[in-house]
């Protein structure tokens, strides 16, 4: 499968929340690894239940506010490019087992460009995390939690990339560092606590018009 081209720019529903919105922690680890954590401000009518239909179901096409595109495309209008399901879980679903390749461009930048096939190891109301492993070792994993809240959900993130294995660990932390500088790690912030907020716009209103209809 080709890169895709950045699509078009489309119409906000709603603003994008400003990093300010959150508490983030940024550092890089005493073995070299880099963290970065997020605990987003309270979604307001978004339920987990809503976020982990989403998730199982973004790479469709849907026709939603008169528009029919790819539903991955509305959780963030300017920076998301396409999600394909390039390997479902051992049962036929999208869930744990099952592989996305995501394409995202931050703030519309080539150089911010990315392109990685990752392994869903949990999907559930609860939260979703994404692996990526190199030689056998784990080299990336992002985790969201969703915590159910009286007006919706507090939503966290937290990922962490490179490797802490001694004989891995130096060639996985460069690699990291080359692939993922500061201004790309400030971008990856700036763009997660956007399309996290974006949700309250327009998930509950798709949930609803589709009913919450399974893959």
């Amino acid at each position: 499968m080709s890169t895709r081209a950045i699509p078009p720019a489309r119409p906000l529903w709603g603003s994008l929340r400003d990093v300010v919105s959150a508490r983030t922690t940024v550092r890089e680890l005493p073995d070299g690894r880099f963290e970065a954590s997020i605990l987003h401000a309270p979604l307001v009518g978004v339920t987990p239940a809503m976020i982990a239909w989403y998730l199982r179901n973004m790479s469709r096409e849907m026709t939603f506010r008169g528009e029919t595109a790819q539903a991955y495309l509305w959780w963030h209008p300017l920076d998301h490019v396409h999600i394909d399901v390039v390997r479902r879980a051992p049962n036929g679903t999208v869930g744990p087992g099952c592989r996305f390749r995501i394409q995202e461009a931050f703030g519309r930048q080539e150089r911010f460009r990315v392109d990685e096939v990752v392994e869903v190891v949990r999907l559930d109301e609860g939260g979703i995390t994404l692996e990526q492993h190199r030689l056998g070792q784990l080299v990336f994993r992002l985790a969201h939690t969703f915590t159910p809240t009286a007006s919706g959900t507090q939503y966290d993130s937290r990922m962490v990339l490179g490797s802490d294995v001694w004989w891995f660990k130096g060639l996985a932390n460069r690699m990291r560092r080359r692939r993922f500088p500061e201004e790309k790690q400030l971008r990856w912030l700036r763009h997660n606590v956007e399309e996290v907020g974006y949700l309250e716009h327009f998930l509950p209103d798709l949930f609803a018009a589709q009913q919450g209809g399974a893959v």
